[in-house]
C-alpha cells in the first residue's frame, strides 16, 4: 500500500472498522480489559488502571512494535520509579515518534484507549511482567484494533 499520511490511514481504517463493526465475529468484545491502558484524551495521555474506572465497554487498540537495538534506542517504558508519573500523565515530548503517530491516528479514529507493552507492563517488576506477558495473547485478540508497526525498526521511527 505504500506510505500513507495520518489522514489517509485514518480514512481507510474508518471504512474497514465500519465494516468490521457490522460483522458478528468482529464486534467489540466484552471481555475484561487489560490491567492497564493508556488513556488518550484531548488534554493529553496517561496510564490508567482499568479496575479503577467504571467503564463497561473498553474498545482499545494495541500496538505491536519492534523494540529494536535497546542500546541505541529504548521505547518509553513504565518502571516502578516512573509508574506514578505515568498515572499523572505522559508528556507528548516524552513519547517516541512511533507512539506519537499511533496516538495521533487513534485520536482521528475517535479511540481513547491504547495498550503498548512497554508502557502498560511495569518493566522492572518481575511479578507484573510475568502476569501481564502471560495475558498478551488475550490482550491482542480482545482488542478492537491491532496496529503493527511492521516497517519501524524501533520506536524512534514513524508509523507512516
Amino acid at each position: 500500500m505504500g506510505r500513507l499520511s495520518p489522514d489517509s490511514a485514518a480514512g481507510i481504517l474508518k471504512r474497514w472498522l465500519k465494516s468490521c463493526d457490522k460483522h458478528e465475529q468482529c464486534s467489540v468484545n466484552s471481555q475484561s480489559p487489560p490491567k492497564r491502558l493508556v488513556y488518550i484524551s484531548s488534554n493529553g495521555q496517561r496510564l490508567i488502571e482499568t479496575k479503577d474506572h467504571p467503564i463497561t465497554c473498553w474498545p482499545y487498540a494495541t500496538l505491536s512494535h519492534c523494540w529494536g537495538n535497546l542500546i541505541d534506542v529504548k521505547p518509553l517504558q513504565t518502571t516502578k520509579d516512573s509508574y506514578e508519573a505515568r498515572i499523572r500523565g505522559i508528556k507528548w515530548e516524552e513519547l517516541p515518534t512511533l507512539f506519537q503517530d499511533v496516538i495521533t491516528l487513534l485520536r482521528k479514529l475517535g479511540l481513547s484507549y491504547l495498550w503498548i507493552d512497554s508502557i502498560c507492563i511495569i518493566q522492572d517488576d518481575d511479578d507484573d511482567w510475568l502476569e501481564q506477558s502471560a495475558q498478551m495473547a488475550g490482550i491482542y485478540s480482545n482488542s478492537y484494533l491491532n496496529l503493527a508497526a511492521a516497517t519501524a525498526e524501533n520506536s524512534s521511527q514513524s508509523l507512516f
